[in-house]
């Protein structure tokens, strides 16, 4: 039903969470661009310790230029225009962490180069760039590494819907 969508005016991107990583269905996505919204499908990792069937479909996704130029086209062709995760994963793995972000990176430059305006690649505030949760800490130096400084790139950050008790903070 994503022609008749009411809310479009009120929000800047959509992640579909029924909708795996990376796809999106063209409809609907044509429809949000027609209203300014980023689309986005979200790689619902579960909770806890990141478990070996993700950690190899992350890395697998991210290991080498020549598969993060393809993970970038695909995304282009079906008019996704970034990565979404929920990422209540805790990892240690620092290999698997700046492979993803050398893939958040190719996916933002690249749909930036192919002229898509609304390029981005989406993180959950909930945890910092392991996975690990981490509640309620507002925006902060934590998130640092995962907005960037054109080296790790996401270009939005989405609060925890339960998000209370802390103000938001400014980067030092």
């Amino acid at each position: 039903d994503s022609e008749v969508f009411s809310m479009w005016s009120y929000v800047t991107h959509y992640g579909n969470w029924t909708a795996p990583q990376g796809w999106v269905p063209g409809a609907f996505a044509d429809v949000a661009h027609k209203n300014g919204v980023g689309v986005s499908g979200v790689a619902s990792v579960p909770w806890g310790a990141l478990k070996d069937d993700w950690k190899t479909a992350l890395n697998n996704m991210s290991n080498s230029a020549s598969v993060r130029e393809k993970v970038a086209q695909f995304l282009h062709y079906h008019g996704v225009d970034g990565l979404g995760y929920n990422s209540e994963f805790s990892t240690s793995d620092k290999t698997l962490i700046n492979n993803l972000n050398a893939l958040n990176e190719k996916v933002h430059s690249y749909l930036t180069d192919k002229g898509n305006p609304v390029a981005e690649n989406v993180w959950y505030d909930g945890t910092d760039i392991n996975g690990s949760i981490n509640f309620d800490q507002g925006l902060g130096d934590h998130n640092k590494e995962m907005f960037g400084d054109g080296q790790h790139i996401r270009t939005t950050l989405f609060s925890n819907y339960n998000w209370h008790g802390t103000p938001l903070r400014t980067f030092n």
